[in-house]
């Protein structure tokens, strides 16, 4: 009986669990170029995805035009990314030139305009930057006591020759208070 099992076994090997080898190859799929094959009414094969898979690609849902606007936005926000990132602070150092009342003043020019000037000894002022990007302009006065005051672009026209005073007027703060003179005591006149 053993001989028998062994010999079936072996039949079936070979025959491939029945049919004939034309419908084995037949029903086989092709892997050619990585694209599954779709058998035709004819019996023939053609490397072609199948038409109810396209029909499916095709529709997108509410939710993958959501990302793919997304992704697209992201895209264009980042720029390219194999150009080198400018370094503003660098350009500002590399162009900074003497300024009125003991100050500097320095510009850069990328996608958008700064315009610095430093103050180096002035007891209200540390900063005074201006940044134009297109239509916009922006005026940030940075003051020694560590605030902080924005105005609109056209508060100060030339940043790099306007003064101290009229800075802080636009920024609304009064001239700073001169420092106190040491009372000075009138002499009583001498006798001889």
């Amino acid at each position: 009986m053993i001989k028998y099992t062994g010999l079936f076994a072996i039949i079936l090997l070979f025959t491939g669990c029945g049919g004939t080898s034309d419908q084995t190859a037949k029903n086989a799929p092709a892997a050619t170029n990585g694209k599954p094959s779709v058998q035709t009414q004819n019996g023939n094969t053609s490397d072609q995805t199948p038409v109810s898979a396209n029909v499916e690609n095709n529709k997108e849902n509410p939710l993958t035009l959501s990302r793919n606007k997304k992704i697209e936005a992201m895209r264009q926000a980042g720029g390219d990314p194999n150009t080198a990132k400018v370094d503003i602070e660098a350009l500002l150092v590399q162009s900074t030139r003497p300024a009125p009342e003991n100050s500097e003043f320095s510009v850069a020019l990328t996608n958008i305009l700064v315009e610095r000037r430093t103050f180096l000894k002035n007891p209200v002022l540390a900063k005074v930057e201006k940044t134009t990007d297109g239509e916009n302009k922006l005026i940030k006065v940075f003051l020694k006591d560590g605030r902080t005051l924005e105005l609109r672009g056209e508060a100060i026209e030339s940043l790099s020759t306007a003064s101290s005073l009229s800075i802080l007027k636009a920024a609304g703060i009064g001239a700073p208070a001169a420092p106190p003179q040491p009372e000075v005591k009138p002499k009583a006149p001498t006798k001889n």
